[in-house]
């Protein structure tokens, strides 16, 4: 079986049952009529590449009473070329309807918006504290650490470790760390890009939401920086994946590339959603406003983002539907699936999009929102 992300009639075509073009972002009959033109998402329920998983007939040798059919993979150059996370329309920003959610913003939006900063804070904490977090992989700065992020990095822990009598020298390393990150030479490369746009997220989320005026007005002045070099890591990441080099070109370990390849595409989703989330936070807060800048497909599947290797990964992927989906159809989650098979990303943007009460009625206890891990 190949990997494949079908890409259906959009709705209008498909309500007037008439046959669709399918082209991107708007399909030609639905230009003519200059009607808008939403697609509906895409559903892989068991991913599966040509060769993928083979099942040995033997059993091990060493192992009491011999072992079960143990799996072996392998993966086709093609199959990396073809992956579902790389196909073009899944870079596309779709909009999300704020008809859908609007009534959270709604006074009291206070604890909503609280929750909201924590789930954002909470991330980077893990990230410094533990190496890993829903928005950076532990795989993801392995190899190549850039020195912006090395940068934010040492800025967050030293954030963390503050006290009341080194705020201020903090709050100083960090203005003067953000100044110097916005005058940084343009970045090359698509994981240069990814560290600019963490370390500024660093940045804006300490201060933003801090309780100094003087640095939140400071960073605030950096705000209009996110929403251009999310847009340029974006485009950079669904250029490689179009001209096929955000793979190896001969990879040693095609299980390994596919995997990193994967790490990279979600790494650059979850960032640009997460960015966009910061500024809709900043503004709700600052002015009342309602800013939404769309969604982007994203895999919602509790394991897969958590997998501690590629044959995990690879195991998780092809044992069911991955929940790749664009950020506004993943309502559906809300009765296809039970919170517990939906991972702590998904969890955040499901309550983002749908608010609190939606959470609880899916099965979610209120305490849990509030006690964010």
């Amino acid at each position: 079986m190949t990997p494949t992300l079908e890409t259906k009639a959009c709705v209008a075509c498909a309500r007037s049952k008439r046959k669709c073009g399918k082209q991107v972002p708007s399909c030609d009959r639905c230009s003519a009529r200059r009607v808008d033109c939403a697609y509906p998402a895409s559903r892989p329920t068991c991913w599966v590449v040509s060769g993928f998983l083979e099942t040995s007939t033997t059993t091990h040798k060493n192992s009491p009473g011999g072992a079960p059919p143990s799996p072996r993979y392998s993966i086709t150059l093609t199959d990396l070329q073809t992956a579902w996370f790389l196909t073009p329309e899944t870079w596309v920003v779709t909009p999300v309807h704020t008809s859908d959610f609007i009534d959270m913003f709604l006074p009291p939006a206070a604890p909503f918006l609280q929750r909201s900063i924590k789930h954002v804070q909470v991330s980077l904490t893990n990230w410094a504290t533990k190496g890993s977090s829903a928005l950076i992989h532990a795989q993801l700065y392995t190899t190549t650490f850039p020195r912006p992020i090395q940068d934010a990095y040492t800025t967050l822990s030293t954030y963390l470790t503050r006290t009341p009598q080194t705020d201020s020298l903090v709050q100083r390393i960090m203005a003067s760390r953000l100044d110097q990150l916005a005058e940084d030479t343009p970045p090359t490369t698509l994981l240069a890009h990814i560290a600019r746009v963490h370390a500024l997220l660093v940045y804006l989320t300490l201060g933003l939401f801090s309780p100094s005026p003087a640095l939140r007005s400071l960073t605030a002045h950096h705000l209009p920086l996110l929403t251009s070099w999310s847009a340029a890591m974006l485009a950079t990441a669904a250029d490689a994946a179009a001209a096929g080099t955000l793979l190896p070109a001969a990879p040693a370990c095609p299980a390994t590339a596919l995997w990193h390849a994967w790490i990279l595409a979600e790494t650059v989703r979850r960032t640009w959603m997460l960015a966009a989330s910061v500024r809709a936070i900043y503004f709700m807060m600052t002015d009342g406003g309602l800013r939404c800048a769309g969604g982007l497909m994203f895999t919602t599947r509790s394991g897969v983002w958590d997998a501690a290797s590629a044959w995990e990964w690879m195991g998780v992927c092809a044992a069911g539907d991955v929940g790749f989906m664009e950020a506004g159809q993943t309502q559906r989650l809300l009765w296809e699936r039970r919170p517990e098979e939906v991972d702590c990303f998904g969890r955040f943007m499901l309550e983002a999009t749908y608010g609190a009460e939606s959470m609880v009625k899916w099965g979610v206890k209120i305490e849990e929102l509030d006690d964010i891990h």
